[in-house]
Order: structure tokens, then sequence, then C-alpha cells
């Protein structure tokens, strides 16, 4: 289904979403805005033990949370966003995705400028417990790549991340 210029593998406007053992694999080299998961106002919800993979050219999101989903368990995944230019994001949550919890998965994401494992946005009180959080810059020197494995941004306070491993490359 195509919403805004967009490409997704599972969208929803709904009230709650659950994912369970489920694989996931978006391949693109010409889509700009591409997701696997892209939810607006979902909360109680679960993505439990799934491998999400994007592979496109720009702004590439494993999981988009946006707009008011709160109280969300993401846990047991592999999510890896994997483009050629910027923009990769393993899990975005943004604008009031509040209260959600990230246990125990492998993220990534894989590109040149403004790429990050986990990126939370005007968003409070969410859990990180536990993942593998890995950072690939495709920049052979590594320099002005704006690389994070958790980037923080405007707005975001009173999140908790605790025993993660966090690696670079």
């Amino acid at each position: 289904e195509n919403h805004d210029d967009a490409e997704h593998c599972c969208y929803n406007k709904g009230n709650f979403i659950d994912l369970i053992f489920l694989e996931f694999l978006l391949n693109s080299n010409d889509i700009i805005d591409f997701f696997i998961l892209n939810s607006k106002n979902i909360s109680n919800s679960f993505i439990i033990n799934n491998t999400i993979q994007t592979n496109g050219t720009t702004n590439n999101y494993g999981i988009y949370l946006f707009t008011a989903c709160e109280n969300n368990l993401i846990e047991n995944n592999t999510i890896n966003a994997s483009g050629n230019t910027i923009g990769s994001v393993g899990v975005y949550l943004s604008t009031q995705s509040n209260n959600n919890t990230l246990r125990n998965n492998i993220i990534s994401g894989r590109g040149t400028a403004t790429s990050h494992s986990v990126y939370i946005y005007a968003s409070d009180n969410n859990l990180l417990e536990n993942n593998s959080l890995l950072g690939y810059s495709s920049y052979l020197d590594n320099t002005d790549s704006d690389i994070y494995n958790v980037f923080l941004s405007t707005g975001s306070k009173y999140n908790v991340i605790r025993n993660n491993s966090l690696f670079i490359q």
C-alpha cells in the first residue's frame, strides 16, 4: 500500500497491532521514504520475535512509531535499516511516542549521514534495555557522518537507556 509517496510493508493508523514471529524484507533502489512498519496512534501492542530488513536509498526506517504511539513492546527482534545515502534508522520513536519498551533486540542503522540504530524525537519515558545497537557509516574516513547508536532529539525526556551493547563501525 502506498501512502504519501512512501513504500510500506505494514501501515497502520488504528489502535493496536501485534506482530509476532514474522519476517519482513523490502528492497528498493529508487524509493525515498521506506518503512517496514509505519504506525500512528498505536498503543498497547507487541512487536516480538521478528526479522525486519530495509534496503533502499534515503530515509529507511525498520520500525517508525509516530504521533502518540504509547505503551508498546518491541522485543527479541532483529531490525536492520540499510540505505546507500542518508537517514537509515532501525527504530524511530517520534512525536509523543511515550512509554514504549525496546528490549533484547539487535538494531542497526546503516547509511551515510544521519543514520542511527534508535532515534527518539519529542518522546518521553521510553525504556531501551539489553539491546545490541549497531551503527555503521558508509563514509570511508568516518568523519562528519552523524552516526549514533541512540539519538535523543528535541523534546525527549525521562528516557532510560541501560545495559545495552553499543557498536560503531
